[in-house]
Order: structure tokens, then sequence, then C-alpha cells
């Protein structure tokens, strides 16, 4: 579940964190100012670095170079160089070389150009490079580039823009459509929820803008007294952006509200504002942190801007390069969103860190027990407990094998712990006891998020790192998560199904407690996706218990009563076997299409039978891997930050690779 937060700067696999500028194709105009999972699993065919990595073979001679210690020589480039966004992301990438010991460098067109961008990309090849990090000026023209690089062996990365056609080993940037949602709730919240609203963006067709406006106009819809007059088109000149602005506010005397979609439109608005005498009558919210934005803001005229860290970004482009060539698992970092106004934009304007989000501020915080920071300096090896919140389920040995494979990796003593059954009390009374023990850190799934929220806190208090992961507890204190963001994968899920449902017909959702957070989120993910399908009727959401035969039973009797299902939908592993059994004991395949969770062996063998259509991977030991690596990270001196584990979809083209 995408946690709305400012990560930090990254951990080894997960690198720091940075900001994209949505794709700001601005080149006379400021363009924004400013891990991880055992690749072992590939989850997710479109989104997940470790499918890419999994085919992707080393060149021999960058080969050579990295065993024989050279410097590495990694190009960072940018689809422009020539805007101001552009800057935050060298620093990144400087402060990247410096600490990493690379020799990366910051390269790119002046102008968006695609030609110009592919031509030095060509030329750097025949000067010899270990690996690229491509924020692409055109997804179309650079997906075919990316994939020769890779083909010939050379490492690439994207950040800041995606590239998801091409088969890129990872993305460093922000989720478009959730910064457009979080955007969006942030005006509307000033507006109470009421009010009358332009969008203004520098290109409306691009996709990182339809995007952010997909985000946008999802969060408005939840304030009905809130009403979007129009969307501005503004184009990417200074003085044509203004105008389009001008024109929009002249056309729409009524607005109260205006949202930019990017860098660039936000100090246009903000200036409208400003010339017009406008403030406190039309609330101005954008994006990014360009100088203009930071004064408009500090004096009023915009009311906040979301930042992507841009820095943050422009580190995570060479690290991954770095831990990719080092031979440490990488996968995508979602650089999140922070939020600027009155109250913290004089951080951004003084050049320090802001703290915009929990995870940053917990870190921020914290204060290491001298014990541990004793056992750091002297170089024992680390302690950890990565504690599961029910350790006889199915999901836990794909946890375990994580942790296991990143205890061998990278030199800890790592264990994996929890209480058999679920049983808040149990989770708690083993972790007082592992403290007792000696421990250097603590990565926990929560059985019950209010019952461990404090116990973290405590941990915490004592000088204990605690990061979470699986399930995450964002009403405790702790460092960072590792985890799958579970209102989005329950979208994509729900989308899955709607799409083998041609678009129509009557579903269930099953779940094994509907009134978990957890569960929730998915359902939420799930009913706006199915939201979009007009054709397609949600008749029931079965909360089946835990126990394998109650849910069997819960299962069978929701079918019975509902004759008409054609596809069930359920939000969790244990019930997507029983979905499926049900529809082998009943003939119904090619009649009940099912979509579920997770790769347990009872779901792979029905998806291979056809009894289940697909199920959607969290990549599980990816998540103990992550659990493990981002507290060694925070120990050896790394900032941290969430880790997405992203939405893998299992199906009959390739549950082979999952039974192997």
């Amino acid at each position: 579940m995408k946690r709305i937060q400012f990560l930090l700067p990254l951990l080894v696999v997960i690198s720091l964190l940075f900001a994209a500028c949505a794709p700001a194709p601005a080149p006379a105009e400021p363009a924004a100012a400013p891990t991880e999972a055992a690749a072992t699993e590939a989850a997710a065919p479109a989104a997940d670095a470790g499918a890419a990595a999994a085919g992707f073979t080393l060149a021999p001679a960058i080969a050579e170079r990295v065993a024989s210690g050279e410097p590495l020589k990694i190009y960072v480039s940018y689809h422009d160089v020539s805007n101001e966004f552009a800057p935050f992301l060298k620093k990144g990438v400087e402060q990247a070389a410096s600490e990493l010991g690379v020799d990366a460098q910051f390269v790119g067109p002046v102008g968006a150009d695609a030609e110009k961008q592919i031509a030095e990309l060509e030329n750097l090849v025949e000067s010899g490079v270990d690996g690229f990090a491509i924020s692409s000026v055109s997804s179309d023209a650079l997906a075919p580039v990316i994939n020769r690089l890779l083909e010939q062996g050379i490492p690439v990365v994207t950040y800041n823009t995606d590239n998801p056609e091409s088969n890129r080993l990872a993305f460093a940037g922000q989720d478009l459509e959730q910064s457009g949602y979080e955007a969006a709730k942030v005006l509307a919240d000033l507006l109470s929820g009421k009010g009358e609203v332009i969008i203004t963006t520098l290109d409306a067709a691009a996709q990182w803008s339809i995007d952010r406006e997909t985000g946008a106009k999802r969060a408005f819809a939840e304030y009905p007294d809130i009403k979007v007059l129009t969307t501005v088109n503004t184009g990417t000149e200074p003085q044509q952006i203004y105008s389009a602005v001008e024109n929009a506010m002249l056309a729409n005397p009524t607005v109260t509200g205006v949202l930019s979609l990017e860098c660039c439109s936000t100090p246009a608005d903000g200036e409208y504002v400003k010339r017009n005498g406008l403030q406190g009558q039309v609330t101005v919210v954008g994006f990014d942190e360009l100088p203009a934005t930071l004064e408009l803001i500090k004096d009023g005229y915009v009311a906040a801007s979301i930042s992507q860290a841009p820095e943050k970004q422009g580190y995570a482009a060479v690290s991954m390069l770095v831990d990719f060539l080092g031979g440490t698992p990488i996968a995508d970092v979602d650089t999140g969103v922070g939020i600027i106004n009155q109250d913290n934009v004089e951080q951004y304007l003084s050049g320090e860190p802001a703290a915009a989000a929990p995870a940053a501020d917990a870190a921020a915080g914290f204060t290491l027990a001298p014990a541990i920071a004793e056992r750091v300096a002297s170089g024992e090896p680390l302690k950890i407990y990565v504690s599961y919140h029910d350790v006889s389920n199915e999901f836990a040995p794909f946890l375990k094998k994580g942790v296991e494979q990143a205890a061998g990796e990278l030199g800890v003593d790592a264990k994996f712990v929890g209480p058999v059954g679920a049983d808040a009390e149990k989770q708690i009374a083993e972790l007082e006891n592992l403290v007792e023990s000696g421990v250097d850190g603590f990565a926990i799934s929560s059985v019950s998020s209010d019952a461990l929220a404090p116990v973290i806190n405590r941990l915490l208090e004592q000088g204990i790192p605690v990061v979470t992961y699986n399930t995450d507890n964002p009403e405790s204190n702790r460092l960072a998560f590792a985890g799958q963001d579970l209102e989005q994968s329950g979208y994509e899920a729900a989308k899955v199904l709607a799409d083998l449902l041609n678009g129509k017909g009557e579903v269930i959702i099953t779940t094994l407690d509907a009134a978990a957070q957890w569960s929730i989120d998915r359902e939420t993910g799930a009913k706006r996706a199915f939201a979009e399908y007009p054709d397609i009727k949600v008749l029931t959401t079965v909360n089946t218990g835990t126990e394998p035969q109650q849910i069997y039973s819960a299962v069978e009797n929701a079918m019975l009563a509902n004759p008409t299902v054609t596809g069930v939908l359920s939000l969790e592993c244990c019930s997507t076997p029983a979905d499926g059994e049900y529809v082998k004991r009943n003939g119904l395949q090619g009649q009940v299409t099912v979509v579920g969770f997770d790769e347990l062996p009872a779901t792979l063998e029905l998806i291979k039978d056809g009894y289940v259509a697909a199920s959607i991977s969290q990549a599980p030991e990816k998540q103990g891997y992550a659990a493990v690596s981002m507290l060694v990270d925070f120990l050896g001196g790394k900032a941290l930050a969430d880790v997405d584990t992203g939405v893998g979809i299992i199906n009959q083209d390739n549950v082979a690779d999952y039974l192997k």
C-alpha cells in the first residue's frame, strides 16, 4: 500500500529515493526543481526488476572491469539538461558518485530531443560504459534503444520518467497517479471540500499528465461539492503558459482552486493569483520545488506543492546500478509524495533536507542504543529478528526463504520468528523476550496494527531500529516499510478479472477477514477498478474466516446463494485455492473465472489446470530479503525508504516458472 510519504535517501538495494518531475518537456521553463528483494522470484512482468534481470547477461568486458575493482563508469542520461529540474538530479548523481566511489556523469541533450539523446547514448557506448540510468525524452523512441543496450550486456535502469515498455532492470521515480490523487486531496481539503477547479498541465496528452490527471479526478470525485471545470493544456513556453492560464481564468471567473500537474505551470498559476490580487480567493496547488514556486508559497500565492525529491532520484539512478553490478538484487524505487507548504518551505529555500513524511521523521528522531552502536562499530555480525504474524500459515515459508537468503548474502544473523497462529499477545511476548536476549534490529509484520504500534514505538524509544514488512503499521513510528501497495494490488487484480470477463458479469469477492485494514485496502482498490466496468456487478463480499474448512464452506454457501456468479476475486492467499477448488469440484471451468493472490502451491496447481485464471504475486521472498537488508543498510549508516514490492501476475503463461 502506498504509504504517501517522503522516504529518506535509500538503502543499498533500494538506494535513496528521489523524485521524478513529471516528465516536464519545458526546455526554457523551469522544469522542476527541486532493495529489496531476492532476485529469485520475478513478480510482475512489466513492473518487476527481477523478471528483467533474470534474462540479462552482463557483457564480459563489464564483468572483467567489475572483477578488477576498477571504478565503475556510469552515465545518467536526463531528457533535457537545460531545464531547471536538471540541477537537482545532477546534485544527487554527484553525491552518489562521491559516496559510492564511482565515475558517474550526468549527461543528456539540451532541449527535449529524442534523436540527440539517442545519439549521445550510442556515442557513450563506444567510449566504454558499465551502466546507464535513463530518463526518456520519449518512451516510444527510447524503448528499443534501451533494449539494444541490454542485449549488448549493458545494465540499464530508468529514473524520473519511466520506460515500462522497455526491459529496463528497475525504475526509480514517483507513482504519478498517486501523486495526482494526493495533490488533488490537498487542494480539496484546503477548499473545505467545495468549489470550482481548473487543472493546468504542460501537455495534457502526455502519459505522465494523463496519469496524474486520472489520480486527481479520482480524488475530486470524493468531494461532491467540488466541480472540475476544465483541463488547460498550457504548452511549454513560459509566456505561452502564463497566457493559457490567464485565458482560462478569465473564461472561468468562478474558479476557487487551481491544480497544476507539473513544475512549470505552477509558478504561472501562482503568478496570476499574485498579479490579480486573488490571494485568499483562489487556492493553488502544484508540483515540484522550483525557486519561483517556493517564493510563491512563502508569500502565500501558492498554497502547496508536491515534491518528488529530485536529488534522491539522481542518487538512486547511480546507486541502483552500483548495487546491481555488485551482485545485490534491485527493485523499483517509489520516490513518494512530499508536501511543501508554508510550514516547511523555508527548509526548501535554505537547501536543507526537509522532513516531509513520517518515515523521514521517524529516522530523524531516532537514536541508536549505545550497546547496538558499539556492536556495529566492533564489526560483530548483526543480530536481526524478522517477526511474522503467523509462522504456521502457508505464506510464511516464502518470506523465510528471503530472510535466509539475505542472512547468507549480507553476513548477518537474521532469524525468522513469530507466533503459531495469528495471536497479538504471543507476538508481543516473543518480541519482548528477544529484546532481553539481545538484538540489533527488528523487522515486524504486525498481527494487529493497533496492538503492535505501541510495542514498535517502545522498541524505537529503547534505541532498537524497527522496520515493517508484508503488513505495515503506519500508526507506529517504524523507520520504513517493505511490501505491496495493497489498494493498488486490489485494483490490479480486479482489472485482470474484469478483462478476463470481457467487462461484464456478476462477481463475488472473498476474503479471510473483511474488517482487517489490508482487506479493506484491497477491496477499496478492487471496487474502484470494477467501477470502471458498468456491466460488472459486485454481488457481495464474503468474509470466509481463517480455518480451511470454514473458508471452503463460506465460498460454497456464497456460490450456491448466487448462482449467476461468473467471476470470483479473492483478496488474499488462502481463499484463492478454495475458490478454485469450488470451480473444480462443480465442473464450472469456463463458466466461473477466479483471480486471487499469492503463490501457494495449491493455487499454482489450480492455475496450471485452469481452475484459477490468475493470481497476484507480492514477491514474498523479496519482502523477506528487504526486511533484513533495510536494517543492514540502516545500521551501516544508509538512509531508508519504503520498498514497494510491486504487483506480479501469475497465469498459465508463466506458472511453470513459479512451480519450479
